[in-house]
């Protein structure tokens, strides 16, 4: 559900207006972020090469429009091996 769905939807559960919607919604979007870039940090501080936590944080980082620490945690990514998805993460590498 994009964002503005989701305000819609919060409109026209609550009898709210738009703009408070999208704000709250915006701001529940913001603590998911910097809740899941915390939690991504922690499993790296028990397991430095998680795979999950690289690849999570690399996919925040571009999300974030942040390319270089995307790139930075990408390229830790790459380096492990059996890693399913490596194709696609190279694509995303490329477009850096």
């Amino acid at each position: 559900m994009t964002n503005l769905a989701a305000a819609q939807e919060q409109v026209w559960l609550y009898d709210t207006k738009l703009a408070d919607a999208k704000v709250a919604i915006a701001e529940q979007q913001a603590d998911f972020i910097s809740s899941a870039h915390a939690h991504y940090q922690k499993a790296l501080a028990l397991e430095t090469h998680s795979p999950v936590a690289l690849r999570g944080l690399g996919l925040l980082h571009l999300d974030q429009q942040e390319p270089a620490q995307a790139k930075e945690f990408f390229t830790q990514y790459l380096q492990l091996n059996d890693i399913k998805d490596r194709r696609y993460i190279e694509s995303l590498v490329k477009k850096i």
